[in-house]
């Protein structure tokens, strides 16, 4: 039963990760799907094609590349990286509703 639950996880979370990417329309891999098929493995290896991500200027600098990092960090257990990520998302984002949801995020998280 356990294993079933875990595989589920691990469905649901390609599923959402699949949905981000579509929804984001930022600069992705080259086939769309890095964190897609990262994220079944866990979400350490999830943030290795987002590192890569960094010195590319055009998504670099994006309040989403933040926000995903700071939910796979949350997600990892480095809830002080993940703070810090989410108030720089926070920061860089221009929608209101969305700044206070990552605020609120890194509050959580002290």
């Amino acid at each position: 039963m356990d294993q079933l639950r875990a595989d589920e996880a691990r469905r649901r979370r390609v599923e959402l990760s699949a949905e981000a990417i579509r929804l984001t329309r930022a600069v992705h891999a080259p086939n769309g799907t890095a964190p897609v098929g990262t994220m079944a493995h866990g979400p350490e290896r999830a943030l290795a094609p987002l590192r890569a991500r960094d010195g590319d200027g055009r998504l670099a600098e994006h309040h989403r590349l933040h926000a995903v990092r700071a939910h796979l960090l949350e997600m990892a257990g480095d809830r002080a990286a993940a703070r810090a990520e989410y108030v720089e998302a926070a920061a860089r984002t221009l929608s209101l509703p969305e700044r206070r949801y990552l605020q609120l995020r890194a509050a959580r998280l002290g």
